[in-house]
């Protein structure tokens, strides 16, 4: 019995030796390779993007739910502003159609 497990222990050490490690190669990722951006695309820090957004919702006319963590105008102060608005718009429409004319 020792002599057949010698013999198939021999013959595992061949398969061994004869054998080379090879490594798989890594998946190739389909992601497209990320390009530095340029310097004209930066992002607004948070405050300008708070302005940004108060801003948007004043012109577009919606009432704004509560301030936010980065401080703003109240509903009264975007209520004016959004008249302010309004009103240089109508101005700027009478004074193009006045032209115009």
């Amino acid at each position: 019995m020792s002599l057949s497990r010698a013999a198939r222990k021999r013959k595992l050490d061949t398969l061994q030796a004869s054998r080379t490690t090879v490594f798989p190669k890594p998946p190739r990722s389909r992601k497209p390779p990320r390009h530095p951006r340029p310097a004209a695309t930066i992002r607004p820090s948070p405050a300008e993007l708070a302005a940004l957004h108060a801003a948007r919702d004043i012109l577009s006319g919606k009432k704004p739910t509560k301030t936010s963590k980065y401080g703003g105008p109240n509903y009264a102060q975007q209520l004016n502003k959004r008249i302010m608005v309004q009103t240089m718009q109508e101005n700027a429409a009478r004074n193009a159609s006045g032209a115009a004319t």
